[in-house]
């Protein structure tokens, strides 16, 4: 870490200037530099406790250490068991709040909490996180922080094997989750996209952007009325994803005119992880991981070093909606990998962002199918996404500024309210893509500008 960065991000933070900045900038430092007191430097730096000398050491019972700067989400753990925390003493995920991209420091204690529970995976398997020790741990956890977790939960679940969804794209096979997955709202927008004929002006022109994005308004609220998790609720996908049904939701768009009308449950956030991986052999995954917000629970499993999701977020209170909370119950999940396929072209895709994933999931098929992109072109090229949280699906989009003022400027004219973001907006989701040709055995490799990720070959074998 550049600790000059780090004093820098901190003392800007907390608005330090004149000789008082010069003040703080030494008692930062100092903290930061002291051996073996990662914690409470990581306190400080969250917290913007150097600005009160005398109260460094922080509270407990998940109240923030003293000062109250602090603008992460983020307490402390250590190492009492009634400290709600965020667990890993990473100086990292202090940073990311600062807006600091840096290596990360390691606290002794937490990495030892780490290798204790892979240790326990490892000798024991998965009877280690569901029944085991890490079990105990959870539920003890939960439990200490008002959770209404029982052993039982942990005991009686198993990762299932599904079977895609999928519908035929001008001659592409296209896959994605089925519910309670968000995967069939980017099927529905692609279907109901088929029924047009893509506009000669090429992705980024006012016909084709009015389409899609009334595509999508069409398709976003029928998922948010019928998604649920099919073991609770009926979910109408084959209806959904029929071709007659497409035809009724396209008459539906004006050519001239954006439809305000339609409404969202609630889009979320994400703390969120995609990769996308193909061998020689042509075995693609694509794989998705997401703690759904930033720390996802905020609270960590005391001894083991990770932290608790918090998708049941995504659940609706309302008893006579099909998402609505019941034990046992997986609530609505925005996360979607995918594939596509066509002959000897085989695709695995992914875009991170909540619920922006269906609508980013078919802007890229179209990118490539319908414009001929490549893979890389196809991730790169300017996106819209809805405005976001719990705001209904109305007019309000965010569009990238590559695509021109004048297309923003038609657009408007047809009544959609376009706020312009930067040149490759984070807001627009952040993806990966692997391609297998079966008849050459060739690979391709892609990843967004918009995210850190890369594209990386497999390394040669060594000698």
């Amino acid at each position: 870490v550049d600790l000059d960065e780090v004093v820098r991000e901190v003392v800007q933070r907390d608005g330090g200037s004149g000789d008082g900045q010069v003040v703080h900038e030494i008692a930062v430092r100092e903290r930061l530099q002291q051996p073996g007191d990662c914690e409470q430097a990581l306190a400080w730096t969250v917290a913007g406790d150097v600005k009160t000398p005398h109260a460094r050491q922080p509270q407990t019972g998940g109240q923030r250490a003293a000062g109250g700067h602090a603008r992460a989400k983020v307490h402390l753990l250590r190492p009492q068991p009634h400290r709600v925390a965020i667990g890993p003493c990473v100086l990292q995920g202090a940073l990311q709040h600062l807006r600091i991209k840096k290596r990360c420091i390691w606290c002794d204690i937490i990495r030892q909490e780490r290798q204790e529970g892979g240790r326990l995976i490892a000798d024991q398997g998965r009877d280690a996180f569901y029944r085991g020790e890490i079990a105990q741990a959870i539920v003890k956890t939960s439990s200490a922080v008002g959770g209404t977790m029982q052993a039982a939960d942990l005991a009686d679940f198993s990762s299932e094997w599904v079977d895609p969804i999928s519908i035929d794209y001008r001659g592409w096979k296209i896959y994605e989750l089925p519910p309670n997955g968000q995967g069939m709202a980017a099927l529905e927008m692609l279907n109901i996209m088929a029924t047009f004929t893509p506009d000669p002006a090429g992705p980024q022109g006012p016909p084709e952007l009015h389409k899609k994005i009334e595509a999508m308004k069409l398709a976003y609220t029928d998922l948010y009325r019928y998604n649920a998790d099919p073991r609770f609720a009926k979910v109408p996908v084959e209806g959904l994803l029929a071709k007659n049904y497409a035809t009724e939701r396209a008459a539906l768009i004006s050519p001239d005119k954006a439809n305000c009308t339609t409404s969202s449950g609630r889009p979320a956030r994400g703390d969120t992880t995609y990769l996308a991986v193909v061998d020689k052999d042509g075995n693609i995954a694509s794989l998705i991981q997401s703690l759904y917000d930033a720390f996802g629970s905020g609270v960590a499993v005391n001894g083991m070093g990770f932290i608790l999701q918090d998708r049941g977020g995504l659940f609706t209170l309302d008893p006579n909606h099909p998402n609505a909370l019941a034990p046992r119950k997986r609530p609505v999940h925005t996360i979607i990998p995918a594939f596509m396929e066509r002959g000897d072209t085989h695709i695995g895709f992914g875009i991170m962002g909540g619920s922006n994933q269906p609508l980013a999931h078919a802007q890229f098929v179209s990118n490539f199918v319908d414009y001929g992109m490549n893979i890389q072109a196809a991730l790169e090229a300017p996106r819209f996404t809805i405005a976001g949280t719990a705001e209904p699906i109305g007019c309000r989009l965010l569009i990238e500024s590559r695509v021109t003022p004048e297309v923003v400027e038609e657009l408007r004219k047809k009544g959609h309210n376009i706020v312009v973001r930067k040149e490759y907006s984070s807001a627009m989701g952040r993806g990966q893509a692997v391609l297998h040709n079966s008849a050459t055995g060739a690979n391709f490799g892609a990843s967004d500008p918009r995210a850190d990720g890369s594209a990386e070959p497999e390394p040669p074998p060594q000698p």
